[in-house]
């Protein structure tokens, strides 16, 4: 088997395919990153209603984060990533299936952390990452429901 080339890479992060079934791409880990530890910033524009709403943005609308009930950033209500920020490769990952646990490789390692400047938000890691892992983040109980209606593969992958 031929090994495919990344989409993308930087010194800390491979971008290729993702082990989720039809995820597309993912974010990998090209060295270890510590429990507490900053993979980065969640860079984008800040957006209002009407501006998320724009054709324009709609291609990345799963990338985008509500910053509503942020302090200090109103009218604002969502960041729309930068198209060259690997951190919008995390995919998403349920806690839970079946009222089972999800731990090991294929669980959350990551989350949401809100900082005090722009862009508000960076991505920690929850646990110990080592170098070759996947990235994972969960986007919310909804995303998890919606994840797992559209992705019959997923049941399985996550047993």
């Amino acid at each position: 088997m031929k090994k495919e080339k990344p989409l993308y890479q930087t010194k800390d992060f491979t971008v290729r395919r993702s082990q989720v079934p039809n995820a597309g791409y993912g974010l990998y880990v090209n060295r270890p990153f510590q429990k507490g530890e900053s993979l980065g910033p969640y860079k984008g524009k800040l957006l209002t209603m009407e501006e998320c709403n724009l054709d324009k943005y709609l291609p990345l609308w799963g990338h985008m984060l509500d910053m509503t009930g942020i302090e200090g950033i109103e009218p604002y209500v969502a960041l729309h990533p930068s198209i060259s920020m690997v951190l919008r490769y995390i995919n998403h990952a349920p806690t839970s299936l079946n009222g089972k646990k999800i731990s090991g490789k294929k669980s959350i390692n990551v989350e949401f952390n809100q900082i005090d400047k722009h862009p508000y938000i960076e991505i920690r890691a929850i646990r110990d990452i080592e170098s070759g892992d996947e990235v994972f983040l969960n986007y919310g109980k909804g995303f998890t429901n919606m994840f797992m209606r559209m992705n019959k593969d997923l049941k399985n992958f996550y047993k």
